[in-house]
């Protein structure tokens, strides 16, 4: 399936970091900034996902680097 803008996936993340999250859906590497998982600020722990969770985004932007 080709991503599209509007999507909404399950991503399975698999690396976090202070700023955000990393996570695979069907071969892509998908990026999630941590403040799109919380209004709160600071942002609390219990809202960041730990690595083997799964979570629901939306696809917002689609980026063309093979990095």
């Amino acid at each position: 399936m080709t991503l599209q803008i509007r999507d909404i996936i399950k991503v399975k993340i698999n690396e976090v970091f202070a700023y955000g999250v990393i996570g695979n859906y069907d071969g892509y590497r998908i990026y999630v900034d941590l403040r799109e998982l919380s209004w709160e600020s600071p942002i609390l722990q219990k809202s960041i996902p730990s690595i083997g969770d799964e979570i629901k985004a939306v696809v917002t932007n689609i980026s063309g680097r093979h990095d």
